[in-house]
């Protein structure tokens, strides 16, 4: 397992960061973020784009589409090049008092099979949460 915590600058301005993990080969997108006042401008899809180059089969999770903001981020990742995954999928509690909460998998360029899928969700249930209880 490594984690990569990408710091993204600019022309010293802070862009955002991608914090992420790898499992076997596939590269897990805990979190990505860019500074909210540079949003709108292209950045998100430069930096998936270089992520993505970087490192050839990408997970990651969004919340279900329920409205027009979770539908915006749906698109936004297919634009990159992402494609969804049928399978009902829950994201283990961040919080040991709380229930596991349902995602979308997301994957780039291509679906993972079910091997890699079980390669993931074992690595998320088992690596990322014991780091998430400290």
């Amino acid at each position: 397992m490594i984690t990569i915590f990408m710091q993204l600058i600019n022309v010293d301005v802070f862009v955002g960061f991608i914090g992420a993990w790898q499992f076997e080969d596939t590269f897990y997108i805990e979190h990505i973020a860019i500074s909210s006042s540079l949003r709108g401008q292209g950045y998100g899809k430069r930096v998936l784009d270089a992520f993505c180059t970087k490192h050839s089969k990408v997970v990651l999770e969004i919340d279900p589409v329920v409205d027009e903001i979770s539908s915006k981020r749906l698109r936004f990742y297919q634009q990159c090049g992402f494609v969804t995954h049928e399978i009902l999928h829950y994201h283990p509690s961040y919080h040991p008092d709380r229930e596991p909460h349902e995602l979308v998998v997301l994957s780039y360029p291509e679906q993972l099979s079910k091997q890699s899928y079980q390669v993931f969700k074992n690595c998320l249930n088992n690596q990322v949460m014991n780091f998430a209880y400290l």
